[in-house]
């Protein structure tokens, strides 16, 4: 009878786990998981995750080239021009040129993470 109430504790909270994870997809409306309900609700959020992060800065001729070949590339990444935000990102990392490149919760410059990629 124990191992019973303990697996029955344990689907409940996957279930609102789930539930949970659903509810912030569609709060950030997102279209993919919209779209796709072969795709489950962890698999967006966790995809999220792992997305690339460019932050890059206004009239910076590195950036724009490194948005040119990862759309190239067909890669998603999401990109913020704010200086502001580079220059905390940059100095946690300890890169002293844009664009900084975060993937998988490491930090690249351009150069190291198109060796990377």
């Amino acid at each position: 009878m124990e191992l019973f109430k303990e697996n029955y504790k344990i689907k409940t909270t996957l279930f609102l786990y789930k539930k949970i994870i659903e509810k912030i997809c569609k709060l950030c409306n997102n279209t993919r998981y919209s779209e796709n309900k072969s795709r489950t609700a962890q698999d967006v959020v966790f995809r999220r995750h792992r997305m690339i992060k460019v932050f890059g800065k206004e009239d910076c001729s590195k950036c724009e080239t490194l948005k040119k070949i990862l759309d190239d590339k067909g890669l998603e990444y999401e990109y913020t021009q704010d200086l502001k935000t580079l220059m905390i990102v940059a100095s946690k990392a300890r890169i002293m040129s844009a664009p900084v490149v975060e993937k998988d919760g490491k930090y690249y410059s351009m150069e190291s993470f198109l060796e990377v990629l």
